[in-house]
């Protein structure tokens, strides 16, 4: 083997091929005898040359690239997802190239404007929460306006038209809260959550209040609790302190962590009066006993991929459509005991 990169002339000279046939070989085209790509192929490792991917974009134009812009690394949601996406963009002969937003509108346009200049043949986008608290489309204004394939994800967009693949939000926070009343008798209940994810937040929120409307279950100023991490830990420990509520209901993995924080040091006996629900990621959870809904992330990583490839490869203009993915209810224990619910 040469330390010698060797370009595709030099290569078709060594076959006695044609350039042509040599492209069309290592592309694996039908053209072309599965002997003679087979050849080429060896000869091309011991000769040390490699596909000069930039030139078959112009040629091919494509780039067989996924832009993909998420708000942040650091929730496990949207850690699964990218593992969803980029497991069936790879088994579907595609890259992936990843951005984060920071959920900052300013951000989310300089990177949607960089993936855009010829780099990706689509994105996959969870917008940042400041492009959806504004209402305002800007930061996506030339993806939109080049007609880039895109599909978005995690956050309802209204604004944007294409396709949409969402978490049930709404239905998912009536199980839990049909899940503690029915199932843990639960009669007073609390939802806790931060402002992180305030979009997502709200669509939560109603449905925890049409749950408690739905089972006659009181609904005071207190039953919502969503504050900035610092307020909301000393909100939780009021509310623990009072033991007004017998039931919790977590928005977020990050309530779930704060109060799990709060919970760990109090007695066995004031514990055994609550009862707690989450919308957190089901393998994190193993601090307290409680009900979770798994938001199948990799499932919709890898729904949100095939639903961006087939509208690359579509010939046809097709209506856009809004899916959304409803989760599984499920009860553990401190030992690691999981059971699947079926309320």
């Amino acid at each position: 083997m040469t330390n010698k990169r060797t370009t595709l002339r030099e290569l078709s000279q060594l076959l006695g091929l044609s350039i042509s046939t040599v492209s069309k070989a290592l592309s694996d085209s039908k053209e072309i005898s599965e002997k003679t790509k087979e050849r080429v192929r060896e000869t091309a490792v011991i000769y040390n040359y490699r596909q000069n991917k930039l030139a078959s974009c112009f040629r091919t134009g494509s780039t067989k690239v996924i832009g993909v812009v998420v708000p942040t690394l650091t929730d496990i949601f949207f850690s699964e997802v990218l593992s969803g996406i980029e497991r069936y963009l790879s088994a579907n002969g595609y890259a992936m190239m990843v951005a984060v937003s920071d959920d900052s509108i300013s951000k989310e346009a300089k990177v949607l404007k960089s993936l855009s200049n010829g780099f990706v043949d689509g994105l996959i986008i969870s917008n940042a929460q400041e492009t959806l608290v504004k209402a305002s489309n800007k930061s996506m204004s030339v993806p939109i306006n080049d007609g880039i394939p895109m599909v978005l994800f995690g956050r309802k967009n209204p604004m944007v038209k294409c396709d949409q693949i969402l978490n049930d939000f709404s239905t998912v926070s009536f199980q839990l809260v049909e899940y503690l009343h029915r199932g843990q008798k639960c009669n007073n209940i609390v939802a806790i959550g931060t402002e992180d994810d305030i979009i997502n937040t709200r669509v939560k929120i109603d449905g925890f209040k049409q749950a408690l409307n739905f089972f006659g279950l009181p609904q005071t100023l207190n039953s919502v609790l969503i504050y900035q991490k610092a307020d909301l830990i000393r909100k939780i420990s009021i509310v623990i302190e009072e033991g007004k509520f017998d039931g919790i209901l977590c928005l977020d993995y990050e309530s779930y962590n704060l109060l799990s924080g709060i919970l760990t040091g109090l007695s066995a006996e004031v514990l055994d009066n609550i009862q707690v629900a989450t919308l957190g990621n089901t393998n994190l959870l193993k601090r307290l006993p409680c009900a979770s809904i798994d938001l199948q992330a990799e499932k919709i990583g890898q729904l949100t991929a095939k639903t961006l490839l087939k509208r690359i490869k579509a010939k046809r203009y097709k209506d856009y459509f809004t899916k959304l993915i409803e989760g599984n209810l499920i009860n553990y224990d401190l030992n690691g005991n999981i059971e699947l619910i079926l309320c």
